[in-house]
């Protein structure tokens, strides 16, 4: 029945909790964090860094061996990407939506909050875990599918259909190996899959309300 599914808001509510929960996280307005981004199946392993500051600037910055350099940011008002083999450009309004996302670490306070048209859809085995299946509204006007694993609240990966440079594609999302950084915890490990394809990110540092307004400003 409909009635035994827990409702969204309320799975939301439980991950929140569980990772430091909704006063720990509004006290967040800024966060620095680096770590290392690893491509396995092309041997590719290099340094990320991510800056972001509420409601909604953000600067990521990806440098991989042999391939330099490659940044993406929102001031506030413009989206702006820079990689070594195509130089700066300005962000369409997808792209700009995709980085917000990626940039709101108070996400998870903002779904507790607010959960829009979010539904639970039942239970999933997602990664080898018991996990509620929450269809989430998205960034882009279409859904993604949600995680939360059935016994600890966390979240365990996510799945939806993301703006890349070929197009929309289907990418799942897996995080864990969540550690506490200052009283909250945050996803360490993410692993990005598409078109067969692994991206790994671990985040080694975290630091709060450190990202400087000048440093988040259109290059």
């Amino acid at each position: 029945h409909e009635g035994e599914l827990p409702a969204a808001k309320a799975g939301f509510a439980k991950h929140l909790q569980a990772i430091g929960g909704e006063e720990a996280w509004a006290a967040k307005t800024g966060m620095v964090s680096a770590g290392s981004m690893e491509v396995p199946a092309a041997g590719l392993k290099g340094t990320m860094k991510m800056s972001a500051m509420v409601p909604a600037k953000v600067l990521v910055e990806i440098e991989l061996p042999g391939m330099g350099k490659t940044a993406s940011g929102f001031d506030g008002t413009t989206g702006w990407t820079s990689d070594p083999m195509r130089g700066p450009s300005i962000m369409d309004a997808e792209q700009v939506a995709q980085l917000k996302r990626d940039g709101n670490f108070r996400r998870d306070l903002e779904l507790a909050r607010d959960p829009g048209t979010a539904e639970t859809l039942g239970l999933f085995e997602f990664e080898g875990a018991h996990c509620w299946q929450v269809r989430t509204p998205w960034a882009n006007g279409t859904d993604a599918m949600n995680y939360y694993e059935k016994d600890t609240g966390l979240l365990k990966g996510m799945s939806m259909k993301a703006a890349t440079p070929m197009g929309e594609l289907p990418v799942t999302i897996v995080t864990g190996d969540y550690k506490d950084f200052d009283g909250v915890k945050v996803a360490t490990r993410t692993v990005t899959k598409v078109m067969g394809q692994q991206q790994v990110m671990v985040i080694e540092k975290v630091e709060w309300n450190d990202a400087e307004d000048d440093d988040l400003d259109l290059p």
